[in-house]
Formats: structure tokens, sequence, C-alpha cells
């Protein structure tokens, strides 16, 4: 698990709407988190400038993990299968 404080809930830290657009817990829009032709969520940050510090990227990186969790799993169970 990467270095995020154990009680921060991501999913208050992180408000993402249905059409992707994401929120900080203050209302900052901070870009797009979309699902790529993947199938793996991915952000595209919005650049208004500034900069991001290192416990706003460990979050953010365990946020895509647990949206990303399902299909991960999926993909893992689907070439184990093929062994």
């Amino acid at each position: 698990m990467l270095p995020v404080e154990q009680n921060v809930d991501l999913n208050k830290l992180f408000k993402r709407e249905e059409d992707g657009k994401t929120y900080f817990e203050n209302g900052v829009y901070i870009g797009d988190i979309l699902c790529d032709v993947d199938g793996y969520y991915k952000w595209w940050p919005d650049n208004k400038g500034g900069y991001l510090d290192e416990m706003f990227l460990y979050a953010m990186a365990e946020y895509l993990k647990s949206l990303n969790r399902e299909w991960d799993s999926q993909i893992n169970d689907f070439f184990e299968s093929q062994q």
C-alpha cells in the first residue's frame, strides 16, 4: 500500500461525477478520470498550473487503483485460465 494516511476516505477526498469530471474535497476541479480503451481508469489532470504534492499523488494513485481493482482482477483471472 502507498503511504497515504490510513484514515483517509478516498471517496470523500475525490468526487467523481458520472461524466468523469473529478473534484478535490474542497470542490476544485482537478481533471477527468475516464475509462481508457484498455479498460483501465486513468486521470487526465486539469492543467491550470501550480503543483501537486507527494501526498496528493499517492492518494490519486490509490484512488485509481481502487477504481481499477475489479477490471484488473478480471484480466488476471482470464490469463490464469489460459495457462
